[in-house]
């Protein structure tokens, strides 16, 4: 059996890890010994991985029934803060968090990466690794990055090794992930169609062989680009075509709602044309940790490895209408109550449905906003049980009864939230409750029920409820 390394075990490496030491022969047999290297700082995770348990929460059934498999029952998958293992490695998949952070929202240009742990732990690979073995580039990467930095840096570490890097040149591939976090989190690494390339043929041939065993190809085929600058490009412009598709559609809902209409409506007419079928929706805003930051990782190659002058405008203006689309919900809210102290509740904080993942949710900005200006905020999610990004953030579990609050805000469509009635939501709030439809919840049948009994209803892209307050009085 062959030893696969996964360097970083964060959502996506255990990830990883689980589905290569889950990978079987046709007698059932593993194919990999699976090694997962992490830092001393995340002893924790590594004790409870070992011991068999899923250290993250987590909303896909069969991740943590394949985690114990490996650990207990194949016994071939095994967590360790000891960089000695990648020595011993056939395979290193790299999935070390790349970071990009931008300084304010609105203006994305203002940004920096965050590299240096990156480059770091490739160094460590050129440290210990065998010369033929494989890296296996998994994170998004700037594009350029398998050229530009990791290739150097294992270069540097061989000929430190007294390694001909000419005659025995470092085995570099390129692989993104299209993980989806929810009930098929697995299955989007396993079942999806998967891009990859080589930085040369034998890595071509060593990365196809790879992932020919751990992924089910007969179903979804692999593409093979001719060069990692191809993969790396394709990873983020990928991300990149569909926040500027749901920023196109954030801009143009602040025209719906000034004329009235309902640009949910809209969009269901266009989508009717086949060419137009994949036209996304608005919503409180954009989140997760690829649609907010991946175009920027295009933005820094473009100046630090091609042409300074690069600058990608459409793109970035993207970036910016979605990182402050949560203000228009705000804006909502405040043209009810302007300078009154008001009491909200933010149903929703992670950044899609039905899961658990509030890494750069749109919740949070609306959340600061109104934090920010005094306001008494008080948030309730089903499957978020505190906050990493606002641990002061204060939590309810019920939402049966919500007379307290002035203003109720549907924020992420969680079926909980989509399957409540209008008279659940009558019920649970009192006479001139400001509801804000912020992420397409409710239905007009609801909205009409709820301006009957008293409340207040806005939404983001439905101006037409403007309409439907006229004809009731």
């Amino acid at each position: 059996m062959k030893t696969v390394v996964i360097q970083g075990l964060g959502f996506v490496g255990l990830a990883m890890a689980t589905v290569v030491a889950n990978a079987v022969d046709a007698k059932g047999n593993p194919l990999y010994n699976v090694i997962g290297v992490d830092l001393p700082m995340n002893q924790a995770r590594i004790d409870q991985i070992n011991l068999g348990n899923l250290p993250f929460k987590n909303e896909d059934e069969t991740f943590p029934v394949q985690l114990k498999k490996a650990v207990l029952e194949y016994k071939n998958l095994l967590a360790s803060t000891d960089e000695n293992w990648y020595k011993k490695a056939d395979i290193v998949v790299v999935d070390i968090q790349l970071d990009i952070k931008k300084r304010s929202l609105g203006n994305a240009k203002d940004c920096y990466l965050e590299k240096d742990a990156f480059i770091k732990a490739i160094h460590t690979l050129g440290k210990h690794i065998k010369q033929d073995c494989l890296v296996l580039v998994e994170t998004t990467v700037a594009p350029g990055f398998s050229r530009k930095v990791v290739k150097p840096a294992l270069d540097k570490e061989f000929m430190e090794r007294g390694i001909d890097v000419v005659a025995n040149p470092p085995r570099i591939a390129h692989s993104y992930e299209r993980v989806m976090p929810g009930k098929e989190y697995l299955a989007s690494i396993r079942s999806y169609p998967r891009t990859f390339s080589g930085f040369d043929k034998i890595s071509a041939e060593m990365a196809r062989e790879f992932l020919e065993n751990v992924l089910e190809v007969d179903k979804f085929p692999l593409r093979e680009e001719k060069s990692t600058e191809t993969s790396e490009l394709a990873k983020v412009m990928e991300n990149s075509y569909r926040a500027v598709n749901i920023a196109l559609v954030n801009e143009w809902t602040l025209l719906a709602e000034k004329m009235e209409v309902n640009i949910f409506d809209v969009i269901e007419g266009i989508k009717k044309r086949k060419t137009h079928n994949n036209m996304l929706y608005p919503g409180l805003g954009v989140g997760g940790y690829c649609l907010t930051k991946d175009t920027l990782l295009a933005y820094w190659s473009g100046i630090n490895f091609y042409d300074e002058n690069l600058d990608l405008p459409m793109t970035i203006k993207g970036i910016n209408i979605n990182d402050t689309m949560p203000w228009h919900t705000y804006d909502l809210i405040k043209e009810k109550f302007h300078e009154d102290k008001f009491k909200t509740i933010l149903l929703g904080v992670s950044y899609r449905e039905d899961v658990g993942d509030t890494r750069y949710a749109p919740a949070e900005k609306l959340y600061t906003k109104l934090d920010n200006d005094g306001l008494d905020v008080v948030v309730h999610d089903p499957y978020v049980d505190e906050w990493p990004e606002l641990p002061d953030a204060n939590f309810i579990h019920q939402i049966t009864d919500l007379k307290e609050y002035d203003c109720v805000v549907l924020g992420v469509k969680h079926n909980i939230y989509l399957n409540l009635t209008a008279d659940q939501l009558i019920q649970a709030t009192k006479p001139q409750t400001l509801i804000v439809d912020a992420n397409n919840i409710l239905d007009d049948e609801k909205i009409l029920a709820l301006l009957k009994s008293g409340r207040d209803v806005v939404g983001v892209g439905k101006g037409h409820i403007a309409r439907m307050k006229r004809e009731l009085v």
